[in-house]
């Protein structure tokens, strides 16, 4: 649990219709992300309708049904009789029929918007409700929606305001799975939004971080906004990747593993004695009472051809002059910026997830590659 509480659909016993019908549809806030999902599995034929929005964000819509939302394909369109300009204003004048209350959570300078249903993202295309925002924060009103159900505001004369939204943004985006939705902030400006300090790198724990002295942070450099973008993308398809691995490798199910560096397989054993294999590098570790996160090419006990994968980030990060990706030992400020460090190891490589090893002192993470021969 982050932050703040989860807001989920509750069961019902009403029946899904086959036909959802106009007046269900609503507006969903996804990462670009969504769309390398989508061509990695669907035709794009059979993709459903979304549009840009602002910085690695898209609108896309959906049937509000009892327990799930169900994406508004192009054959729902033809079948209701709605254009692209349509379905939007549809979509946004049923929000606003849906939200019966929009509540205030948290304490000035930092304030969250509360609705309920997954449906907080979706606030920002609700104009009325920054009209009559404005003026009651420090400044413009910035926002962040690290994830679907998240909505953060503050005021751009802030810094303290800043500072808490920038951490709590990292702590629900690494949190959020495949639901997170982006790191960047978020500016009011003449009716519309725009990117606001774009390029800051917004990991878990600015103020609290505890790691070594001396150490690289998270936070110590700005990032051009070109090279944060693919390191959102890049970040983004992590959980896509992890979760579908994970189900398929039913790694809620294993009781033991083992790994070997001769041979660079990971061998899972499962509660039911069944065995499975899998060729894996090693990505890194990390020492929970030091806070410390150590590559896997920095480690003088890993093999050198064991960290292929790691080394991929590794040249991103010397390409580009990212402190974290680049430096052997890295201060973790936060164990949830662990995940960050590891889904820009996946993203940046050949990786299909991650695989989360105890080894006593340390937890080490293996980068899977293919499923071979038990």
């Amino acid at each position: 649990m982050g932050l703040f509480d989860r807001f989920k659909k509750q069961p019902q016993a009403e029946a899904v219709p086959d036909r959802p019908d106009a007046s269900t549809i609503v507006p969903r806030i996804k990462n670009v992300a969504f769309l390398d999902a989508l061509a990695a599995h669907v035709p794009q034929e059979q993709w459903p309708h979304t549009e840009p929005f602002i910085a690695d964000l898209l609108v896309t819509y959906a049937f509000d049904l009892p327990e799930t939302f169900q994406s508004v394909m192009a054959h729902d369109m033809q079948r209701l009789g709605l254009n692209v300009m349509d379905l939007r204003d549809l979509a946004i004048t049923n929000l606003r029929h849906q939200i019966q209350e929009i509540r205030r959570g948290g304490e000035p300078p930092l304030l969250q918007v509360v609705v309920g249903e997954d449906l907080e993202a979706c606030i920002l295309l609700l104009d009325e409700f920054w009209q009559k925002l404005e003026g009651k924060v420090p400044g413009e009103i910035v926002v962040a929606v690290p994830a679907r159900h998240v909505l953060l505001v503050t005021g751009s004369e802030s810094d303290e305001g800043l500072q808490l939204m920038r951490r709590h943004t990292a702590e629900e985006f690494a949190a959020a799975d495949n639901h997170a939705l982006t790191q960047s902030l978020l500016v009011r400006r003449n009716g519309s939004w725009a990117v606001f300090e774009e390029g800051k790198p917004l990991a878990a724990g600015a103020a609290s971080g505890n790691g070594g002295a001396g150490q690289p942070s998270l936070f110590d450099q700005d990032i051009p906004d070109e090279i944060m973008q693919q390191m959102v993308k890049a970040s983004a398809m992590f959980a896509v990747r992890q979760e579908h691995w994970d189900e398929e490798a039913a790694v809620d199910r294993v009781v033991e593993w083992g790994y070997h560096q001769d041979d660079a397989v990971l061998h899972l054993t499962y509660d039911d004695g069944s065995r499975r294999a899998f060729r894996a590098q090693i990505l890194g570790s990390f020492h929970p009472e030091r806070m410390e996160w150590e590559w896997s090419w920095n480690n003088p006990h890993c093999d050198a051809h064991l960290s292929a994968f790691a080394t991929k980030a590794k040249a991103f990060g010397d390409a580009h002059d990212v402190g974290f990706l680049r430096e052997g030992m890295v201060a973790v400020p936060e164990t949830n910026a662990v995940a960050y460090l590891l889904s820009l190891a996946v993203g940046f490589s050949d990786a299909k997830a991650t695989f989360e090893a105890d080894a006593g002192e340390v937890t080490v993470f293996l980068g899977i590659e293919s499923e071979v021969p038990a």
